[in-house]
Parts: structure tokens; C-alpha cells; sequence
């Protein structure tokens, strides 16, 4: 009894005397990563010049075609008057008029069209702050994973040292010295693969904000996500819904324009012919009108193009306000059951699992304990402590479905 009290105060201040190794502090938060990322992020300027380029077509839809001129030389005249030699015959100026509506739908049109672009550019950006989010909670995550197990593999390794003493001094049974050995082991694989996932999940959010890995720091701990509130209805303002609107509207006036475009084409000529008149050339002025005739062609197959084309945001709008619907509840409701499983956890697994490691510690120490006990007490801490882990990234990631959802940012006034 005195030799396992011995081995037990021994062992309690092996394990409360390891070096604790401090990583260099770090200051982002997930605002300043999400507005980090958003700055240095090309799909930004990609969205931007996207607009640009609607803007360009925009622009370009309002404008009339330009006029034709067209000039014709010829010896007629040299002939007729004896002087010979080439001479201007006639010029004509030609222009086509925009008399049924096709210029002012596609002007219509191409606005919606900038509108769609500007509102898919802030869709994206709800997207692009869902993953910056991600990689975050991933980085912490890992963190979170990488102190627990370097925590349990030097508690892992002090055992180890103990027990080598104790077995020195015939006082260790051959199983609890094959299990302290399981033991380490598995605390050394786990310790080496949390290090390898915290290596790719600093990377992975370092890349997303362009700074190099080292830089990043410590994160800030896990904590629980704020409280969802009420469940929202199925937004309408959600900006990829707006988007879908605004192309809506776009391939209305497109279809317009195309039954426009199957009205004749109508354009007016003025010209100027060079005759003779009593022997002297003289210029005489004309007026003309164009007009065709649509025998072979009258754009049916293109306003049937037109109008499949235009259900098919529709349809698209449909779609996306079924799947909000659905994320929002389903992201609402598993948010809610998470935050309550955590409360659970914390009270009726991850107290108990402290309290019993506490009270096994006390009594292998009085010697009514083995150390197998207290080995089987200190697997349960930190299962019930890896478990709490799980919940919160989970928690974090239905809290992040919920908000781009909503058509709300993941920080308040992101840019």
C-alpha cells in the first residue's frame, strides 16, 4: 500500500512537471480573415470585370447601326460627253431604322443583364466568406485537436516513465505494462496525425488570405456559434435569387427584342447621281426606302430559341427557393439540436468524465485504485473532450449554412 501511494504521488508530479510548449500568439479573428480573404481575393476582380463587360454590352445595345456609304465611278459620263476617262457616277448614304422596339429591349435587356452580374458578384462573395469561414473553423479545429493530443501523449509518456521505474522495482504486472506501451503508442499516432492536419488546415486558410502559414499564429479557442434565434422564412432578397431575377427580366426583353427582329427591316437611301443635261453634267438628289421582305426567313426558330431560353431562370429561381428553404430549416433546426447536445455534453459527460478522473486520481494514490483504472478515467477525459470538439465544428458548420442561407453575410457589413 505504501509503495502504491508512493508511485502514485510520483507519477502525479511527473505528469503536472511536463513543459507545456507555447506556440507564438496570434491576433485573427474570423471578421478579419473573412475581410482579408475578400481583399486579396482574384474572384473579385474576376466578378468585377465581369460587370465591366455587361456595363460594355449595355452600352452597345443602345446604339443605331451605323450608316453605309457607298460610292460608284464609272466612263459613262467621259463617253457621253466626249471627255473620257472615269468620273464619280453616284453616291449613296444608306441607314437602317429601328422602328419596331428591338433597340429599346435589348437596351432593357443588357441593364438587367449589369444588375444579374452585380448581384452574382455579391452571391459569390457569400460563398467565397463560407469558405474563408470553413478553413477557419478548420484551423481551429486542428488547433483545438493539436493541444489535446500533445497533451495526451505527454501524459502518455510520463506514465511511461513511471511505469519503467515501477517495473525496475518489480512492482508493475506484465499487463498494465503492455497497456501503459498500447497506450503511448496510440497517443504518439494520434499527436502525428493532428500535427499533419493542423500543417494543411494553417496552409489551406493561409492560402485563402495570402500570407505565408508562419504568420497565422495561434487561433482563437472553439467556442460555440451565437444562438440561431427564430427560424427565418425562405428569403427574397437573397442576392443568387435576385440574380436569377434580374435574368428573368433580361431574357424577357431578349425574347422581345427577337419577335421585333422578325418584323421587315426598313431603311432609308439618299443618294446623288451625276447626268447630262443640254451637254453640262449636273448632280440630282434622291430619296429611297428599303424595305424587306420576309419570304424565306421571319425569326420563328430564333423567338422559339428566345422563349425556352427565357423559362429557364424561371425554373432556376424555383429551384434555388426550394433548396434555401430547405438549407434554412434543416441548417436552423440542426443548430438548435447541436447547441442543445453541447449543453448536454458539457453536463452530463464531460463533468462526470472530469470528476471521475479526479476522484481515480485520489484513489489510486490511496491505493484503492489500479493503474489501469486510471488509465481507463484519462481515456474517457479526452474522448469526452475530443467529442465536444466534433460538436462545435459541426455547430459552426450548420451555423454557417444558416447565414448564407439567409442571404446575410458571415461578419456584420462585410464589404
Amino acid at each position: 500500500m505504501q509503495n502504491r501511494i508512493l508511485w502514485g504521488i510520483a507519477l502525479l508530479c511527473a505528469i503536472l512537471a511536463g513543459p507545456a510548449t507555447a506556440e507564438p500568439p496570434g491576433s485573427w479573428t474570423l471578421e478579419q480573415a473573412i475581410r482579408q480573404g475578400l481583399a486579396v481575393s482574384p474572384e473579385r476582380e474576376v466578378a468585377r470585370q465581369r460587370i465591366e463587360a455587361r456595363r460594355g454590352q449595355s452600352d452597345q445595345a443602345g446604339r443605331w447601326a451605323n450608316p453605309e456609304l457607298s460610292l460608284r465611278a464609272s466612263d459613262e459620263l467621259g463617253r457621253q460627253d466626249g471627255t473620257g476617262g472615269y468620273s464619280l457616277k453616284e453616291l449613296e448614304i444608306a441607314q437602317s431604322l429601328p422602328l419596331w422596339g428591338s433597340l429599346g429591349h435589348r437596351r432593357a435587356a443588357a441593364r438587367a443583364g449589369v444588375e444579374a452580374a452585380r448581384l452574382d458578384a455579391t452571391a459569390h462573395r457569400l460563398r467565397l466568406e463560407g469558405r474563408i469561414a470553413s478553413a477557419f473553423h478548420g484551423w481551429q479545429l486542428a488547433a483545438a485537436r493539436h493541444r489535446l493530443t500533445r497533451e495526451r501523449r505527454e501524459v502518455a509518456r510520463r506514465l511511461a516513465e513511471v511505469a519503467s521505474l515501477r517495473e525496475e522495482a518489480g512492482d508493475l504486472a506484465e499487463r498494465e505494462r503492455l497497456r501503459i506501451q498500447v497506450v503511448r503508442s496510440e497517443a504518439q499516432r494520434r499527436h502525428h496525425h493532428a500535427k499533419g492536419n493542423l500543417t494543411e488546415a494553417r496552409t489551406t486558410l493561409a492560402g485563402l488570405l495570402a500570407i505565408s502559414p508562419e504568420s497565422l499564429g495561434r487561433p482563437p479557442e472553439l467556442r460555440a456559434p451565437p444562438e440561431p434565434g427564430k427560424a427565418l422564412p425562405p428569403p427574397t432578397n437573397h442576392p443568387a435569387l435576385q440574380a436569377l431575377q434580374a435574368r428573368i427580366t433580361s431574357a424577357r426583353e431578349q425574347t422581345e427584342a427577337t419577335r421585333a427582329d422578325g418584323w421587315p427591316d426598313v431603311g432609308l437611301q439618299l443618294f446623288s447621281e451625276s447626268n447630262l443635261y443640254d451637254g453640262q453634267r449636273e448632280n440630282s438628289l434622291g430619296l429611297g426606302l428599303m424595305l424587306e421582305l420576309p419570304l424565306w426567313d421571319r425569326n420563328q426558330g430564333a423567338i422559339q430559341r428566345a422563349r425556352a431560353e427565357e423559362r429557364i431562370p424561371v425554373e432556376e429561381a424555383r429551384a434555388l427557393r426550394r433548396d434555401l428553404h430547405t438549407r434554412i430549416h434543416v441548417s436552423h433546426r440542426h443548430l438548435e439540436h447541436l447547441l442543445e447536445e453541447l449543453d448536454r455534453h458539457r453536463t452530463e459527460l464531460l463533468e462526470p468524465a472530469r470528476r471521475i478522473l479526479e476522484m481515480t486520481e485520489r484513489g489510486y494514490r490511496a491505493g484503492e485504485a489500479s493503474l489501469l483504472e486510471w488509465l481507463e478515467a484519462e481515456n474517457t477525459w479526452y474522448s469526452a473532450r475530443e467529442r465536444e470538439q466534433t460538436i462545435l465544428a459541426r455547430a459552426w458548420k450548420e451555423w454557417r449554412q444558416w447565414r448564407i442561407s439567409t442571404g446575410r453575410g458571415l461578419v456584420e457589413e462585410t464589404p
